[in-house]
């Protein structure tokens, strides 16, 4: 039995990886912002410590013994970007991985994986260029807060740390994220893609993330930097006339693109319309095997569910 320590276990992916790791058997201790929320989800099958991401504290001593920390928390990015609210998207992930990479230097005795959730935003808008984990960091808010957010969970070489950094692409699940707000207006006879719709989309299911967790968990090789995509990424337009097909509804009604840029700005340039062409290169080198390689299983497979 693994002893998992987990932040962001409240959220959209937490909640799905809780479920999981609970299912084969690991204990888990989570650090939240929300003790009351965790305990309500998840009941005493898990160990819930209060941790505001800012102070060190009692929260620590979920770090002795533990096997694997898997750091998901920061605060969302699909909210209008105000001057103050971009703060916070950097700081919840900057400082609350700072705060954790201190801590476990101080606590952790024994080896450790250390699984940092990142994002395929530091690769900034790029075309339909083919994006592996060797390509360079791209311009943008995105892009920087990534930079920083990685640059944060650097751990001392002489700790027995083995580090993971998981650039996760948008991920898909029926009860959170990207796909309910794309479903609703669809379900509606209103479904659309932004602009043209040529931008590339980089995607994974959100049930894969356990699997490549598993599997990096138990591969003592495997560190660094990961692409967290399925191998087939492909245009918003095709993304939206597969989600089209799965419900048995047109998509048929492009979005300008001029009315979102004037009402979401910056926003609308790094969310909406930016392209990302991102392969799993190193997964696929490392020999992990995709249970939802295309957008048809993983759609299939969702909304195959009750």
């Amino acid at each position: 039995m693994l002893t998992i320590v987990m932040t962001g276990a409240t959220g959209f992916i937490g909640r799905h990886l809780v479920s999981h790791f609970l299912e084969a058997g690991e204990a888990i201790r989570i650090l939240t912002r929300s003790p009351g929320k965790a305990q309500k989800l998840f009941g005493s099958s898990v160990s819930v410590y209060p941790w505001d991401a800012v102070h060190s504290g009692d929260w620590e001593a979920a770090l002795i013994d533990a096997d694997v920390v898997i750091h998901l928390a920061g605060a969302s990015i699909a909210r209008y970007w105000t001057a103050g609210y971009r703060e916070q998207i950097r700081q919840s992930r900057v400082q609350s991985t700072s705060l954790l990479v201190d801590a476990m230097t101080r606590r952790v005795t024994g080896p450790l994986v250390f699984c940092q959730m990142s994002a395929t935003g530091i690769y900034g808008n790029r075309g339909d260029e083919v994006i592996t984990e060797q390509t360079a960091p791209g311009k943008g808010f995105l892009a920087e807060v990534v930079r920083e957010w990685e640059a944060a969970g650097e751990c001392p070489p002489d700790r027995s740390i083995r580090r993971v950094v998981l650039r996760s692409g948008v991920v898909l699940g029926r009860d959170g994220g990207f796909l309910p707000r794309m479903e609703w207006p669809m379900r509606l006879f209103l479904g659309g893609y932004p602009g043209s719709g040529k931008q590339w989309f980089s995607w994974i299911h959100v049930d894969e993330i356990y699997r490549i967790l598993q599997f990096f968990i138990r591969q003592p090789d495997a560190s660094g930097v990961y692409n967290l995509v399925a191998p087939e990424p492909l245009p918003l337009r095709e993304f939206c006339q597969t989600l089209g097909t799965i419900l048995k509804r047109p998509c048929w009604m492009p979005i300008p693109a001029t009315p979102l840029k004037l009402l979401l700005r910056e926003m609308a340039e790094e969310m909406i319309f930016t392209s990302q062409r991102v392969l799993p290169q190193r997964l696929i080198q490392q020999g992990y095997t995709f249970q939802f390689p295309t957008l048809l299983d993983a759609l299939k497979d969702l909304y195959s569910r009750q």
